[in-house]
C-alpha cells in the first residue's frame, strides 16, 4: 500500500511505460534553461543561443526519427523492449567514434560522464533496478497500475532548474533525518562518502580550468552513482521487508539530491570562471558543466520512477 495516491487509467505496462517517456521528454526539453540564472551573464557570454540549443540537443539525443513523419519518439520505448542503461551504453558507444574526431569538451564529456558513471558501478544499479521495477510491476494488480503514474509526480515533473542551490547545506546530516524518516534498515554510508570525496576535491582545485572540469565529471558520476545505488538499495529493502512506507521522505531524497547537485555544478563552473582562460574556452566548458549535471539529474529522476512500483505493496 502507499500513501495519499489517487487511482486514474491506464491500467497496463505499456501505458504506465508510456506515461514515463512522456515525463523524460518533457523533462529534457524544460531543462537548463535557469541552470545558469544568477551565474553571470558576463561568464556566458552569447548564452541564449546556447541555451535554446541544450534542451533540443538532449531530447535529439535520446529520440530518433520516426518512419514517415516529423516526429520523434525516445530510443527507449517499451515496444524497443529497451531501458535506460542499454540507451547509456549506445550512446558511449557512438560518441566513442565521434569524440576521436572531436576536439569539443561538450562533445567528449558525454562519453567521459558515462564512463565514469560506469566505473563508479552507477549502471550496475541501473540494470538492478530496472530489473526490480520491471519484475514487481507485473505483481500488481491491473486495477492498481495506474496509481504507479501518480507516485513522485510532482517530484518527476521538475527539472534541475527547480532545485538551484548556491548556499552550502549539511548534506551528512539532512540525509541521516531523511533516512530515519524512511525507517528501512539502510544507513546510505556510501552516498555519505561519496559526498564527503566530492567536498575534498572543491577544496583541492588547481588552475587548470581543463583539470577542474575533469574533476568535475569525476566527482558528479561518483556523487550521481552513489545517488542510484541508494535508491537501489532502499528498492531492494522494500522488498525484502515489505514495509509500508510513507512517500513524503522519499521525495525529500529526491529534492536533496537536486539541490547537491545543482550546489555542485555551480560551485565548479565559477572555480573554472575564475581561472584565467579565454572568455571561448571559458563559455565552452561552464556550458559543458551544466549539461553534465543535466544529464546526471536525469539518471537519478530515472531511479526515483523505477522506484515508484516497489512503493506498491
Amino acid at each position: 500500500m502507499v500513501r495519499n495516491q489517487s487511482a486514474e487509467r491506464p491500467t497496463n505496462n505499456s501505458a504506465v511505460i508510456t506515461k514515463e517517456m512522456e515525463e523524460v521528454t518533457n523533462s529534457g526539453i524544460k531543462s537548463y534553461g535557469k541552470l545558469f540564472a544568477g551565474f553571470g551573464a558576463n561568464v556566458v557570454t552569447g548564452s541564449l543561443d546556447v541555451l535554446e540549443a541544450l534542451g533540443k540537443k538532449t531530447f535529439e539525443k535520446l529520440t530518433v526519427p520516426e518512419q514517415g513523419s516529423e516526429k520523434r519518439r525516445f530510443i527507449f520505448e517499451p515496444e524497443r523492449g529497451q531501458n535506460l542503461s542499454e540507451v547509456l551504453r549506445e550512446l558511449r558507444e557512438s560518441r566513442a567514434e565521434e569524440a576521436a574526431l572531436e576536439t569539443s569538451c561538450i562533445s567528449k564529456r558525454e562519453l567521459t560522464f558515462i564512463d565514469s558513471f560506469e566505473k563508479f558501478s552507477g549502471m550496475l544499479h541501473l540494470e538492478g533496478l530496472e530489473m526490480l521495477s520491471k519484475n514487481h510491476l507485473r505483481k500488481i494488480a491491473p486495477q492498481r497500475r495506474s496509481e504507479v503514474n501518480e507516485i513522485f509526480a510532482d517530484d518527476l515533473a521538475n527539472t534541475l532548474e527547480e532545485y538551484q542551490e548556491n548556499q552550502q547545506e549539511n548534506f551528512v546530516e539532512d540525509f541521516k533525518k531523511i533516512l530515519l524518516s524512511i525507517v528501512l534498515p539502510y544507513n546510505g554510508s556510501g552516498l555519505m562518502d561519496s559526498y564527503r570525496r566530492c567536498q575534498e576535491r572543491l577544496e583541492r582545485l588547481s588552475d587548470s580550468s581543463d583539470q577542474i572540469f575533469e574533476l568535475f565529471l569525476e566527482c558528479l558520476a561518483d556523487f550521481t552513482a552513489e545517488s542510484v545505488q541508494s535508491v537501489h538499495k532502499l528498492g531492494q529493502l522494500l522488498l525484502i521487508t515489505a514495509t509500508t512506507v510513507n512517500q513524503e521522505p522519499f521525495s525529500e531524497f529526491h529534492s536533496l539530491i537536486g539541490r547537491q547537485i545543482s550546489f555542485f555544478s555551480n560551485q565548479f563552473a565559477q572555480h573554472i570562471s575564475a581561472v584565467d582562460t579565454p572568455s571561448e574556452e571559458i563559455e565552452e566548458l561552464v556550458t559543458a558543466v551544466f549539461l553534465a549535471a543535466g544529464d546526471s539529474f536525469s539518471y537519478v529522476q530515472q531511479s526515483f520512477r523505477l522506484l515508484r512500483p516497489l512503493l506498491i505493496l
